[in-house]
């Protein structure tokens, strides 16, 4: 079976003080005493794997980061700072009241809507939303991570217990893997891949429901999915989502267990076996009682 990394509904949080070993040292007067104080005591990080279970694991506490506005007034590394600085890395406190799509007006402070609207203002806000923060991959993982300029503050995953995601590439390659998880998560990889031969999900017609979670007929195709065009969103494909009782797009239906291996390839040259979801000879045909 894959790697399941485990994430705790209510995390604790680490007793370890925000270090600010990064930002240039100047000879301190009063007021950067006190900022330095408070910048020490901002508990910015959340401990997700504790160091006695090996490598510690802790992610931004995303709550307070990117929320207030920075205090500190000297030169310092801004990609390694747990305050904004400007419109363009600012957050707004509670992001589950918008989306991880980009608005129109993003980068530029011109949203009519202001801090009402609900979709992302910036990169940051798209990226460290709740939606997104650690579910791929850092472009640098696995063999460059020390080149990755962001450290501990990046909003992709360093390694496999860093993420979120479920990774499903590791698993065995049989029959139940087909059926069950091949296309259900999304991908966690931003590097550039051949996506036709991917375990993962890249939109939503790439898109399977779980068939051990979620019922639909796999006999009747859902009347509002458009397969031929593309869907930027679930809800522009399906009104109903993931609560339509009927199949969206050939995946759902072919790779469903009422359905697999029990229809036979039409293609002559097909290289495919257990990917491909239509049996090529007498042995592959599956029963279903």
């Amino acid at each position: 079976m894959g790697i399941i990394p485990y994430m705790p509904n209510r995390p604790h949080f680490s007793q370890n003080a925000l270090s600010i070993h990064n930002l240039p040292r100047k000879k301190p007067n009063k007021r950067d005493s006190n900022i330095t104080n408070k910048f020490q005591i901002e508990n910015i990080f959340i401990s997700i794997y504790p160091s006695h279970f090996g490598e510690e694991i802790k992610h931004l506490n995303l709550e307070k980061f990117k929320i207030e506005k920075c205090p500190i007034n000297h030169n310092h590394n801004h990609k390694h700072c747990p305050y904004f600085h400007t419109y363009k890395d600012r957050r707004r406190k509670n992001d589950g009241m918008y989306s991880s799509e980009m608005c129109d007006h993003a980068e530029t402070d011109r949203c009519e809507k202001g801090d009402q609207c609900d979709m992302a203002h910036n990169r940051v806000e798209r990226l460290y939303h709740i939606e997104k923060y650690k579910t791929k991959f850092c472009t640098k993982f696995p063999k460059h991570l020390m080149n990755c300029e962001y450290g501990e503050y990046c909003s992709f995953a360093h390694s496999i217990r860093d993420i979120k995601s479920r990774i499903i590439h590791f698993m065995q390659k049989d029959s139940d893997f087909y059926m069950f998880y091949f296309k259900t998560e999304w991908c966690p990889f931003n590097k550039e891949h051949n996506k036709a031969q991917c375990d993962y999900a890249h939109n939503w017609q790439d898109f399977r429901r779980k068939p051990q979670l979620y019922y639909y007929d796999v006999f009747v195709a859902c009347e509002n999915w458009k397969p031929e065009t593309f869907i930027g969103k679930y809800e522009e494909g399906c009104p109903m989502q993931a609560c339509c009782e009927k199949y969206h797009g050939w995946k759902e239906q072919e790779y469903h267990p009422y359905i697999y291996k029990t229809r036979p390839c039409q293609e002559d040259k097909c290289e495919g076996e257990l990917d491909c979801p239509y049996y090529h000879t007498q042995m592959d045909i599956r029963v279903v009682t």
